[in-house]
C-alpha cells in the first residue's frame, strides 16, 4: 500500500497546469498520478520573460534591442558576399 496515496499502485506522474505562466506573472504546476489521481504539491512556473528597464510591453526597446543586435540599420542585412578567385 502507497503511503501517500492510500491505494495500490505505481504512481505514473504527469505535469498538470494549474494557472499559466505569463510574461509579467509566475504560474503554478503540480505533479499528478494517472493511475489513481494523487497529487503532489504545486512548484511555480517561471514568468516567460524578464522585462527590460521600464515598461515590459515597449515596443520601442524591442526595436531598438533589435537593430543593436544587428549591427545597426541594416547591418544583417547588408551581409557581402567575396568571390573566391581560383587560379
Amino acid at each position: 500500500m502507497c503511503s501517500e496515496c492510500g491505494y495500490e499502485c505505481q504512481h505514473t506522474f504527469v505535469w498538470v497546469t494549474d494557472k499559466e505562466a505569463t510574461a509579467t506573472e509566475a504560474g503554478l504546476k503540480h505533479e499528478e498520478c494517472m493511475v489513481c489521481g494523487y497529487a503532489k504539491a504545486a512548484v511555480e512556473i517561471p514568468a516567460t520573460t524578464v522585462p527590460l528597464a521600464g515598461d515590459a510591453g515597449s515596443m520601442a526597446q524591442w526595436v531598438a534591442l533589435l537593430v543593436v543586435s544587428a549591427g545597426g540599420p541594416g547591418g544583417m542585412l547588408l551581409h557581402s558576399r567575396r568571390r573566391r578567385t581560383t587560379k
